[in-house]
């Protein structure tokens, strides 16, 4: 399933979102408005190592779907699991995954992101976010999986498309080497996370002006010497 999505630019190297040539930041980057850096004690090397791997075991699982390969010779323990154990026992059919969404409230754009997977999952319409991390922190992913519910159901509504969001199954999946943890999320009222969106897009904002002052007073000072 092709998402009509095309109005929103996302560059991948540096992870920014531009709609009409106006950049939004990342749901994920909103939360840390609120819950702060969770890896603000982890060095940058072992942060840069881990995300790699962690977007290598997600672009397998992404790369499988979407060749519907049916003999892949998976590089990450953590695919195969998933496709071995758990996509088979709970007959996941694909849906989409790795599009990007927009959030919005009174036509006025909030956030952009990316879900992991939408499926069928035991039959269950289902938004999947896959973690590498040894650690769940559950507010921030109860906030991050409902607000791409959000996003989604927004989307389709633009195609016509009805999503009842009490209906459908938001679940974080833990992959670590053989091991896994499946956690279902639950679904928040549509309101109470867009108020805390806008929150934290406020706090956000005010940041970005205080950084980019900064940075101005900076450059006027160093112009007078």
């Amino acid at each position: 399933m092709k998402l009509n999505n095309d109005f929103i630019d996302f560059n991948e190297i540096e992870h920014r979102y531009f709609i009409n040539s106006v950049e939004l930041p990342s749901v994920t980057r909103l939360i840390s408005c609120i819950f702060g850096n969770i890896y603000a004690s982890v060095s940058s090397t072992i942060l840069q190592s881990a995300s790699a791997y962690g977007s290598k075991v997600h672009d397998e699982i992404d790369t499988h779907f979407k060749n519907n390969a049916q003999n892949s010779v998976f590089e990450t323990t953590e695919a195969r699991i998933f496709f071995e154990q758990i996509a088979k026992k709970h007959n996941i059919k694909y849906i989409a995954s790795e599009e990007a969404i927009a959030i919005s409230r009174n036509n006025k754009y909030i956030a952009c992101g990316k879900f992991d997977l939408l499926c069928l999952y035991d039959d269950c319409l289902t938004l999947i976010d896959f973690k590498t991390t040894s650690t769940i922190h559950l507010q921030e992913v109860i906030l991050q999986l409902n607000s791409y519910a959000i996003g989604l159901k927004q989307l389709l509504e633009d195609e016509f498309i009805k999503i009842d969001l009490k209906k459908i199954k938001l679940l974080v999946i833990q992959l670590k080497e053989t091991k896994y943890n499946i956690k279902e999320i639950p679904v928040i009222d549509e309101e109470i996370v867009l108020n805390k969106l806008e929150i934290a897009k406020d706090i956000y904002e005010k940041e970005t002006d205080r950084v980019l002052n900064e940075q101005a007073r900076v450059l006027q000072s160093s112009d007078l010497h």
